[in-house]
């Protein structure tokens, strides 16, 4: 199973999505269309081998907050969410998308890979 995250940008303004594919080549395969029909530009950001990606991204949240010395209230507050909206994402019901992710790595000064799990 892969993961595939895509961004298309329209107006200025970027939406960001996930698909559960089931090959690398899918993915590609996804892009490709998705980038042809759309009447805007599709970006493929991401394709994570590994569907444990939502759990080790939860853990790694956690942790890194936790070695941080943050509460969950206040890094909510430094990305201008509510608290139980950043809960969620260390819980894995829900996932930050792409903005909040790279704000995620300036708060906690470590790169989104790291977050992910695709480095130490």
């Amino acid at each position: 199973m892969v993961v595939a995250v895509f961004q298309q940008k329209r107006n200025d303004k970027y939406r960001s999505f996930s698909v559960c594919v089931a090959t690398t080549e899918f993915a590609h395969f996804f892009y490709i269309i998705l980038d042809n029909l759309s009447s805007v530009k599709t970006f493929c950001l991401v394709i994570c081998k590994n569907i444990c990606m939502d759990k080790i991204f939860c853990t790694n949240l956690k942790n890194t907050r936790i070695e941080m010395g943050y509460t969950q209230k206040r890094v909510a507050e430094k990305l201008g969410v509510v608290e139980s909206c950043y809960a969620n994402w260390e819980q894995g019901r829900t996932e930050p998308n792409i903005a909040m992710l790279r704000q995620l790595g300036e708060i906690f000064n470590v790169s989104v890979d790291f977050l992910l799990g695709r480095e130490d």
